[in-house]
Formats: C-alpha cells, structure tokens, sequence
C-alpha cells in the first residue's frame, strides 16, 4: 500500500490534475492522504490482503503440522 501510495504522488507530481479530470469527485468519500484519494490506498491494501492468501493458494502452500521438540533424557 506504501509503494502504491508513493507511486501515485509520483504520478500526481506529473499530472497534477488527473483526479479532477478523471475521477467522479462527487462520488468519493472526500478524505484525501496526500491528496490521493483515501479509496486508492484501501483498494491497496485490500488487493495486498487478497494476493498474499491467493498466492499460497495458487502455489499449493499447505498448513504443516509442526511437532515439539523432544529431548532424551540421559
């Protein structure tokens, strides 16, 4: 969500008025963080939530049991 974050203030540095011309303002919740936008960081953050379990998913990551270690008494 940072990098998004930071890449988008890039980009606003380049074209500073592409929100107003490109986005439905009344449509918006009206908080900006930098001025993006506050719907652009949680898209983000919800995209980053659902790769992270969809990659496990897609790769075949399964949950392993993992068993105490058992030391010998001498």
């Amino acid at each position: 969500m940072a990098l998004y974050l930071a890449l988008f203030v890039c980009f606003l540095l380049l074209y500073p008025e592409f929100i107003h011309r490109y986005y439905n303002i009344p449509n918006l919740l009206g908080t900006y963080v930098i001025g993006v936008p506050i719907e652009e960081p949680m898209f983000a953050a919800s995209g980053g939530a659902v790769w992270t379990v969809a990659y496990e998913y897609v790769q075949g990551y399964r949950p392993t049991l993992v068993r105490p270690l058992r030391f010998s008494h001498v």
